[in-house]
């Protein structure tokens, strides 16, 4: 889940084991929105997981093949359906940076800025260009301050 505010977002992942994920938070989430009027609880469409939903032929590309994917922000995830990890967003105020990634694409940060943005919130999408292998952006870039960064593209 994301918050954002007085805002729970459940993402709909995009490893099909991880499927069910959101349930083990739904009675906190819950608990949150009976005491907090003003809290608002929405759930992302659920994802088919069906094979189309992915870029089945990612394994087989030669490493070339999947650097020029990558050089385009291009990964195992197709952009026909809604698909994201929480953990590949982060926020600083009212802003919220994605990054496009193995576990999180375009259409989602298009979903994210079309449910927040109305609440004031400004989604920006984030590419980190040495990570060749993209996911939890919560792993790779920490906002320490404002103005101030930490980068570990090695993690």
């Amino acid at each position: 889940m994301i918050t954002c505010g007085n805002i729970m977002i459940e993402a709909p992942v995009s490893r099909r084991d991880r499927y069910l994920e959101y349930q083990c938070y739904q009675p906190l989430a819950n608990k949150f929105w009976r005491e907090d009027y003003n809290a608002m609880w929405k759930s992302c469409p659920k994802n088919s997981m069906n094979d189309s939903m992915y870029n089945l032929d990612w394994l087989d590309m030669s490493e070339e093949e999947r650097q020029s994917k990558r050089d385009s922000f291009e990964f195992c995830l197709k952009d026909d359906e809604i698909v994201f990890d929480a953990a590949d967003f982060t926020r600083t105020g009212k802003h919220i940076f994605g990054q496009i990634s193995m576990t999180t694409n375009r259409t989602a940060l298009e979903w994210m800025h079309r449910e927040l943005e109305p609440h004031g919130f400004v989604v920006h999408p984030l590419h980190i260009q040495q990570e060749t292998t993209p996911s939890h952006i919560d792993c790779t870039l920490v906002v320490l301050k404002p103005g101030l960064v930490m980068e570990n593209v090695d993690r």
